[in-house]
C-alpha cells in the first residue's frame, strides 16, 4: 500500500505551532534557555549580514548552514556562509568553538553589530543555531534580534518521544520530519516502537517471514494493512537523525506483545505442544494479548540473531526490549515451558521473566549495549546496567534509583499523548482521559525524596505516542504538538 507524505502545509503548521505558544518578551525560544540577560538595542538581520565559521570546522559549518536553511524557510532570508573575516562594519553572525561548555550547552552573545554562538560540542553549536533561528520573528526578511546574552544547557540528559509504528505505520519521510521538529525543541531521543502484536516493522534479513508475514494484518473490514522499514531506509533515517543530534533507540518487544513474531515463526510461541490451537495471527485488535515467547535455547538464539542485525543498524548504546504486560498464562499451561523451568530450576513465572531479561541483558552487554525495559523488568537480580522506563506513574523510576539502576520517567497518564487534549468536539478520537497542554507543562520530573546520588540515576523524561488512535501522520502531529513543546 502507499503512504501519503506530509506536505508543505503540515510542515508549515508545525512551524506555526513552535511560534504560536505564549512567549516571554525576549523571544520565542522553546524550551526557554537556562539564563538570559537582556541588554539595550538590536542586531538587524537583513541581506547585508553574513555567517562566519572557523576554517575547517565541519560542525560549525553544519550548524551555520542549518541556521541559514531555517531562516530561508521561515523568513525568506538567505545569508552567505563564509570562513574568511568580514569587512569592518559588516553585520556578522559567528560560530565559534570554545572549551568549557557541557555536552549540549552553548552560549549566544548578541550585540548591535555581531552575534556570536559558542559551544564545545557539535550538539551545542547546533542547538545554538536553533535558538538563534527562534529569536528572529518569522515572516519577515528584515528583522531585529534584541541585544542579549544567553547561556543554555539541558537539565536532563534524556529528552524523548516514543513513536509507535507497529499499530499504525508512518512513512520514512514522516519519521524524518518528526526528527526535525523534535530537534527544533531540543528533544534528543526518538524511542522507536517497531514491533508488537499488531505488526513487525523492521526488515531482518536472516528471518524474512518477520516482514513477509509479521508486517501485515487483516483488518476487521477484510482489508490488508501493514508496511515495514527496509534496512536501507533505517540506515538513512539514523544518519539523518545524527545530523539533528537525535538518538534513535529501537524497541523489540519480548517476551510479550509478540503475536506478530510468533505468527511469522510459530515455533517461538509458548502454546502447548499437545494443543490443537493454531498459531496466532498478526492481531487486528488493541489491548493486552496473552501470547508469549517460549524459553527454549532456539528462541534465545533467534532473538540474539535479530538483535545482532538491530545493533548493526542502530548505534544507540541502549536497546529497548519491552518487557511489559506479560500475561503468564501460556507459560503456566505450557508443558514445554514447565519442563524447561524444571531444568533451569526457575518455577515462578515472575522469576522466569527475570531469567529471560537477564539472558538478553547479558547478550547486549557482551556487545557493548545496555537494555531498557518498561518498569515490569524491575525485579530482583536485574542487571545494574539495565535502564528502567517508568510508565506506571513515577514509582518505577523511584524504585530503580533506590536500587542503583538508571531510570527514565514516562508516566501514564500525564506523558501518554494518546490521551485527548480536550473535550472540544474538534478533538480527534483518543483515549477518554484528557491530558492538556497545561498538565504536561506542570509535570515535575524531580523527585525530592531521592538523595543527590540517587537523583543522578534519573536520566530524563519521555512522552509516548501510542498509535492505536493515530491512523494518519497528521493525527500523530496533532496529538504530539503542542504538548511536545511543553515537554521540552
Amino acid at each position: 500500500m502507499s503512504f501519503r507524505r506530509p506536505g508543505a502545509a503540515v510542515q508549515t503548521a508545525v512551524l506555526i505551532l513552535i511560534f504560536a505558544l505564549p512567549l516571554p518578551s525576549h523571544g520565542g525560544v522553546i524550551p526557554l534557555p537556562a539564563k538570559v540577560d537582556l541588554g539595550r538595542g538590536w542586531f538587524s538581520v537583513d541581506s547585508r549580514a553574513i555567517i562566519l565559521i572557523p576554517p575547517g570546522d565541519h560542525d560549525a559549518e553544519a550548524a551555520a548552514h542549518h541556521l541559514d536553511a531555517l531562516w530561508t524557510r521561515t523568513n525568506g532570508l538567505t545569508l552567505p556562509v563564509r570562513s574568511l573575516a568580514a569587512r569592518a562594519g559588516t553585520p556578522t553572525i559567528e560560530f565559534r568553538r570554545r572549551m568549557g561548555f557541557g555536552a549540549e550547552a552553548y552560549g549566544i552573545v548578541v550585540t548591535q553589530q555581531r552575534i556570536t554562538v559558542t559551544a564545545t560540542s557539535s550538539a551545542g553549536l547546533y542547538y545554538g543555531a536553533v535558538t538563534l533561528w527562534q529569536l528572529l520573528p518569522p515572516g519577515s526578511n528584515t528583522a531585529q534580534i534584541p541585544v542579549q546574552i544567553i547561556r543554555d544547557a539541558p537539565s536532563l540528559a534524556w529528552r524523548g518521544l516514543m513513536l509507535d509504528s507497529s499499530r499504525h505505520f508512518q512513512s520514512p519521510s514522516f519519521i524524518r520530519s518528526m526528527i526535525d521538529w523534535m530537534s527544533w525543541h531540543k528533544l534528543n531521543v526518538l524511542h522507536w516502537h517497531l514491533t508488537d502484536d499488531q505488526g513487525w516493522r523492521l526488515q531482518i534479513r536472516r528471518y524474512p517471514r518477520l516482514t513477509t508475514v509479521g508486517a501485515w494484518r487483516v483488518e476487521p473490514d477484510g482489508s490488508r494493512y501493514g508496511g515495514f522499514y527496509t534496512q536501507k531506509e533505517v540506515q538513512d533515517i539514523v544518519r539523518f537523525a545524527a545530523t539533528r543530534h537525535v538518538q534513535i533507540v529501537p524497541e523489540i518487544e519480548m517476551p510479550g506483545h509478540a503475536s506478530a513474531m510468533i505468527a511469522a515463526y510459530p515455533h517461538l510461541g509458548s502454546a502447548n505442544a499437545t494443543s490443537s490451537s493454531p498459531a496466532p495471527t498478526v492481531s487486528s485488535s488493541w489491548g493486552v494479548h496473552s501470547h508469549l515467547l517460549n524459553v527454549e535455547p532456539d528462541t534465545f538464539r533467534f532473538l540474539k540473531n535479530v538483535l545482532a542485525e538491530v545493533m548493526a543498524l542502530f548505534p544507540s548504546r541502549a536497546i529497548h526490549i519491552g518487557g511489559d504486560e506479560t500475561v503468564k498464562d501460556e507459560w503456566r499451561n505450557s508443558h514445554q515451558v514447565q519442563a524447561r523451568c524444571l531444568q533451569l530450576k526457575v518455577c515462578d513465572p515472575e522469576a522466569l521473566q527475570a531469567y529471560f531479561t537477564k539472558s538478553i541483558g547479558r547478550y547486549a552487554a557482551a556487545h557493548g549495549r545496555r537494555i531498557i525495559g518498561w518498569d515490569e523488568i524491575l525485579q530482583p537480580g536485574l542487571r545494574r546496567d539495565a535502564i528502567v522506563m517508568s510508565w506506571h506513574g513515577v514509582a518505577g523510576a523511584h524504585a530503580a534509583a533506590l536500587a542503583g539502576n538508571d531510570a527514565i520517567l514516562a508516566p501514564w497518564p500525564t506523558l501518554y499523548f494518546d490521551n485527548r487534549q480536550s473535550l472540544l468536539p474538534t478533538e480527534p478520537t483518543g483515549r477518554l482521559q484528557v491530558i492538556s497542554l497545561e498538565d504536561v507543562y506542570r509535570f515535575e520530573p524531580r523527585d525530592a525524596s531521592l538523595s543527590a546520588r540517587q537523583r543522578h540515576h534519573v536520566l530524563g523524561i519521555e512522552a509516548a505516542l501510542w498509535s492505536e488512535h493515530m491512523q494518519t501522520e497528521e493525527r500523530v502531529q496533532w496529538m504530539a504538538l503542542p504538548r511536545a513543546a511543553a515537554l521540552a
